[in-house]
């Protein structure tokens, strides 16, 4: 009985090691998009609720505009964004996309539709709130890609392009989350970036 406690620490220890690749927050070319996406993966952050601040950039080829919102987030459950001064809100959840805009007095309660139509390209909440962490809008791990260095980071690039949609991904070599995530509707003359 004495010996069981830290055979069972030991064995703990040795089943909970980290198998994360660690590339030391620089680019190495040696390893695999397969390497990389298997990284991104394991370092999904894992939380309950997440608090910050984030830039948005919004372009539709005729206005342009940035702005730094609070961010409020219950993982899988709801988005909440704040612009200063409480100008703009929003409130997102899995079923819902609801905001006010006391600028421009409008005011909008439905379904993803609506950011489908302003973003050019399906939205859900899960693409929504991992775009807001960081993770790849699509599942890495259905596909197969070519790799390459890029603004030093990991590009991710399709082996087979989509007729409809072209897809590009940058991947941080220091913490493997996304850096850069693009869909583009080449026919539509469309970005989502």
């Amino acid at each position: 009985m004495k010996y069981a406690l830290p055979m069972v620490m030991i064995i703990f220890m040795v089943s909970c090691k980290s198998t994360k690749v660690i590339s030391g927050g620089t680019v190495d070319a040696k390893l695999s998009s397969k390497s990389v996406i298997k990284a991104h993966y394991q370092n999904e952050a894992g939380f309950k609720t997440l608090a910050g601040r984030v830039k948005i950039s919004y372009s539709d080829g005729e206005t342009s505009q940035n702005v730094s919102v609070s961010l409020r987030m219950e993982k899988d459950k709801a988005i909440w964004m704040s612009a200063p001064l409480g100008i703009v809100k929003a409130y997102i959840t899995p079923d819902r996309v609801s905001f006010y805009n006391k600028l421009e007095n409008e005011y909008f309660d439905g379904d993803f539709s609506y950011l489908s139509d302003l973003l050019g390209t399906e939205v859900d909440f899960s693409i929504l709130q991992n775009l807001l962490t960081g993770q790849a809008i699509i599942d890495l791990r259905q596909g197969k890609y070519d790799i390459g260095i890029s603004n030093e980071s990991y590009r991710l690039t399709p082996k087979e392009q989509d007729v409809l949609y072209k897809t590009l991904f940058q991947v941080e070599p220091k913490n493997f989350k996304m850096a850069l995530q693009q869909l583009s509707q080449p026919l539509e003359k469309r970005v989502l970036e």
